[in-house]
């Protein structure tokens, strides 16, 4: 699965980056590009009774957004969480892909693997994203999205955590 997604994401790079030289050619190419950054608050559904856990918390996140027309839009996104975060002994990063509908309203829906202590979970996570998109000036916008995602947690503790989590994220993107 992991190969699967990795490979989508060397593809879908290639293709944004022609798209990305071809904006000087084309002025409404230059609108399909956007890129962010945010915090993220976590918290767990399940209540974890574990003292290494971490139920919830905050973690910050880069985003890039390649819009296709109308219909909607791919996003990448690097999550940083601290440690504790499931469990774990050091910080958790977790790269990430969305589906999303445009508008100012919008749903979507991921994939991400999370990434600890020299190794990657043995399971993804998915998660269903709802958000708002609310333009500041000219190119500029705040997105204020809920996340939920299915999770299971792979930890230094003996045990596998099977907990979802819900998670509200705030970010500031520019159009590029």
């Amino acid at each position: 699965m992991r190969l699967i997604v990795l490979s989508l994401l060397i593809c879908f790079m290639g293709v944004a980056a022609t798209d990305v030289c071809a904006a000087g050619r084309n002025r409404r190419a230059r609108n399909k590009h956007s890129v962010g950054g945010g915090a993220h608050y976590y918290k767990t559904v399940d209540d974890v009774k574990l003292d290494n856990v971490e139920e919830d918390g905050l973690g910050w996140f880069a985003s890039y957004q390649y819009h296709d027309g109308e219909s909607g839009a791919f996003e990448f996104d690097l999550e940083a969480m601290p440690s504790g975060f499931a469990g774990a002994t050091n910080d958790v990063y977790a790269p990430q892909f969305y589906l999303i509908s445009s508008g100012g309203v919008y749903g979507g829906l991921g994939i991400g693997w999370f990434y600890s202590d020299g190794e990657w979970a043995d399971d993804p996570f998915y998660a269903v994203r709802f958000g708002i998109n609310y333009e500041l000036s000219k190119g500029l916008k705040l997105d204020i999205n809920g996340n939920y995602r299915f999770t299971k947690w792979d930890t230094d503790i003996t045990q596998d955590l099977d907990t979802d989590t819900v998670t509200l994220a705030v970010a500031l993107r520019l159009d590029l």
